[in-house]
Parts: structure tokens; C-alpha cells; sequence
């Protein structure tokens, strides 16, 4: 799955809702979501266009109906195209966000050097047995 959105209306959704899009599209990786058709756009227009409808109504109605919900529909699609990396707490509790997380892996990256990658281990693990005759 790959997301996109306005730069703008993000700022402004963390301003009004303390939320970053990148932090919601997590939800499609929660294995238990309840996902249920809007009940506010009609079945025939449902996914032939990419701008959001413009209501009148308040933005949530007061109850929703999920008897027909399907438990993690997207769930193995964010799985496949995802890079969600999961911080054991230890290590969460040094690095606070995920702005602090890749400065630090930038910075381990430039200290292992670019002609080595850092899950590489040397060919030769082991010194050589040495040879009969001193050689």
C-alpha cells in the first residue's frame, strides 16, 4: 500500500488532532481493525474519486453500524508494502521518536562507510590453519 497526501492538511491534522497521517496509516496494520463502509457515500460512488466528499453533517455521526465489519481487511497488504519497524522498549526509551531513530541509524551508516554494508560479515572468519614445513 502506498500513501500520499497534502503536506498542509497534515500540518494542519497534527496542529488539530496531535496526529501525523505517516502515524495513522498504521491503523491498516492493526490485524484487528473493523473496517465498514461509509455509510455516507452511496455504494455507486464508492471509489471512483480521489477528493473527499464535502458534508454539511457534523463529521461523525453518533453511531455506526459494524455488524457487517471485516477484521483486518487491509492488514496483510500494509504487512507486504510496510516498513514499520517494531522498538523493543529499551530502546524506545532512548529514542523518543522516529526522527531521533533515523538520525541515529543515519549517523551508524556514515560511521560504517559506504563500500560496506552493515549486515555483512568477512569471508574469512577464521585465521588459516597453519601449513606443514613453516609456510
Amino acid at each position: 500500500m502506498k500513501f500520499q497526501w497534502d503536506e498542509k492538511k497534515e500540518r494542519a491534522n497534527v496542529e488539530k488532532h496531535g496526529v501525523s497521517f505517516q502515524e495513522a496509516t498504521t491503523v491498516f496494520g492493526d490485524p484487528l481493525a473493523a473496517t465498514i463502509p461509509d455509510p455516507d457515500i452511496p455504494m455507486n460512488e464508492r471509489h471512483t474519486s480521489r477528493k473527499p466528499l464535502k458534508v454539511s453533517e457534523p463529521e461523525m455521526r453518533s453511531e455506526y453500524d459494524f455488524s457487517g465489519a471485516v477484521r483486518g481487511k487491509y492488514y496483510q497488504r500494509y504487512l507486504e508494502s510496510s516498513n514499520v519497524v517494531v522498538i523493543e522498549p529499551d530502546v524506545h526509551r532512548k529514542f523518543k521518536n522516529s526522527a531521533a531513530v533515523n538520525d541515529a541509524l543515519r549517523t551508524l551508516i556514515r560511521a560504517a562507510g559506504k563500500g560496506r554494508g552493515l549486515t555483512k560479515r568477512p569471508t574469512r572468519t577464521r585465521a588459516k590453519p597453519a601449513r606443514a614445513g613453516g609456510r
